[in-house]
């Protein structure tokens, strides 16, 4: 008979199926610029019954702006986070969530120039004994769903539907996961049977002499009827002169139906400071 320690699920609640590639894109998009471009911002995480300001300044060729965002997190699972600009009546944006026994609700009103935004959302991972996760959100423009199931031990199926309000039509998708106790990801994902995103990612342990280094590498593809074979790849590492800084690379091949591999050289390097 298996002690109850030894039955313990490997991990806590399945991923929800907007994020089943969650790891792989936060190698590959996350903290990157648009070309021309340079953005220096503070990411300290605000501890419970505290106020933080963390800044963000922006410098492009034809906009340059500097924000803040001020947060605050109280104990029992509620925060709020405002981001204010010079322009406080033209660009103002609130977002206030709540956690409770799993389940996350969220809403954003954004003041943009004359219009008000907003967006309220709910997800959960704990539906079925902790084995089926649950994501809804709401726009003036989409309603979306995800749903997504463990079939097996780490592996799971899911999908999601978006429904635009002002085209009234419906896009969806289906995906599947897999993962493991070792920080690998696969998933494998379509919309409409149409195009087919296949993504990978996972540490990369070697020695450089007496150091050992440390990367994550994480691969993604996409393809599908009469579009092209994209394809991408990146790293990400711990600085090794500052560990608190991490350094980003990312590379990108694209290939035309019927015509020859165009690959782009290494987009940019990102270094950035966790606060």
């Amino acid at each position: 008979m298996e002690s109850a320690k030894s039955s313990k699920r490997p991990y806590m609640t399945p991923s929800l199926f907007k994020d089943y590639n969650k790891a792989t894109k936060d190698i590959l998009t996350k903290n990157y610029t648009a070309d021309g471009m340079w953005k220096v911002e503070c990411k300290h995480k605000a501890p419970v019954n505290t106020f933080v300001f963390n800044p963000v300044a922006e410098f492009a060729p034809k906009k340059q702006g500097i924000t803040c965002d001020i947060e605050y997190t109280h104990e029992h699972g509620g925060s709020v986070k405002v981001n204010v600009a010079p322009e406080l009546l033209k660009n103002l944006k609130t977002t206030a969530s709540y956690t409770h026994e799993g389940h996350k609700f969220e809403g954003v009103m954004h003041l943009k120039d004359d219009k008000v935004l907003y967006e309220l959302s709910h997800q959960t991972s704990v539906l079925l004994q902790k084995r089926a996760s649950l994501n809804e959100k709401l726009t003036q423009e989409v309603v979306e769903l995800g749903l997504g199931v463990d079939v097996a031990p780490r592996c799971q199926i899911g999908a999601g539907a978006v429904y635009s309000i002002k085209k009234r039509s419906c896009d969806w998708n289906l995906g599947c996961r897999y993962f493991n106790t070792h920080a690998c990801e696969m998933a494998i994902t379509t919309n409409k049977l149409k195009t087919f995103t296949t993504s990978a990612s996972g540490p990369l342990n070697f020695s450089v002499g007496s150091r050992d280094v440390k990367l994550f590498v994480a691969a993604e593809t996409v393809c599908g009827q009469k579009r092209p074979l994209d394809g991408k790849l990146g790293v990400e590492a711990k600085c090794l002169l500052v560990p608190a800084n991490v350094l980003k690379a990312r590379s990108r091949a694209q290939q035309e139906v019927g015509r020859q591999l165009h690959h782009e050289p290494p987009q940019q390097l990102v270094r950035r400071h966790h606060g």
